[in-house]
């Protein structure tokens, strides 16, 4: 529920943010921040981590990770929520897991079974 409420109180609070920024500096600003909260807790590893044993695979995934599913996605997100308010960008954020489901369907052949339909019905 804390996350929910974390997730709907962050959308909400950023359309009057975004009347001062454009959504790429939004979300460079919420990068920024999120990563100045995280820093603490991961140093500690980052420090252990021997990086000349992380694979260039893991380093590209890494990188692919950081621009599409976060800062591109968030981007998309805060020009929906700019353009079209909060409330309706969110019912297409939920309709991420219908999408999901059914890409798995088609794409690895996965079933789609009572459990699944439930948590997507859920979501929507």
């Amino acid at each position: 529920m804390a996350a929910l409420w974390s997730w709907a109180w962050y959308t909400t609070g950023s359309r009057t943010l975004l009347q001062r920024y454009s959504p790429l500096e939004l979300t460079a600003y919420a990068t920024l921040v999120g990563t100045l909260c995280y820093v603490p807790f991961g140093v500690p590893d980052l420090l252990r981590l021997d990086f000349g044993a992380v694979s260039g695979g893991a380093w590209a995934a890494l990188v692919v990770s950081g621009l599409l599913a976060l800062s591109v996605a968030h981007i998309i997100w805060y020009t929906g929520v700019q353009r079209i308010g909060s409330a309706r960008t969110s019912v297409y954020g939920n309709l991420e897991r219908v999408a999901a489901m059914a890409v798995a369907f088609v794409w690895l052949q996965e079933p789609i079974g009572a459990v699944r339909l439930g948590g997507s019905w859920r979501s929507c």
